[in-house]
């Protein structure tokens, strides 16, 4: 991959982060004053729904990072070329067994 498309991935990756992660942090400090500031039964609305948003976040972000490292968005067209000549393979194998 060039010096350019990769500062264009990162940029991208960075702008998608922020996107998301602007109404994430709103939605988690309104939580976070409605858990503070009322009864019981809000602290623990905001604990579960807390764990869960982060507990997706995380799991994201987790095998993001792991595709990312892998190599995996280096060349995504290849996949869909392997998959239409394995068809092809199978589609011969069909016919000459017939």
């Amino acid at each position: 991959m060039s010096k350019g498309r990769k500062i264009f991935l990162i940029t991208m990756v960075i702008a998608v982060i922020l996107m998301a992660g602007v109404p994430m942090s709103y939605r988690l400090i309104s939580w976070a004053i409605v858990g503070t500031s009322a009864n019981d039964d809000a602290h623990s609305v905001f604990i579960v729904i807390t764990t869960t948003y982060l507990f997706g976040i995380l799991t994201f972000a987790s095998f993001f990072m792991w595709a990312f490292l892998r190599g995996e968005f280096s060349n995504i067209e290849t996949s869909k070329y392997d998959m239409l000549d394995t068809d092809r393979k199978y589609d011969r194998i069909e016919h000459t067994e017939v």
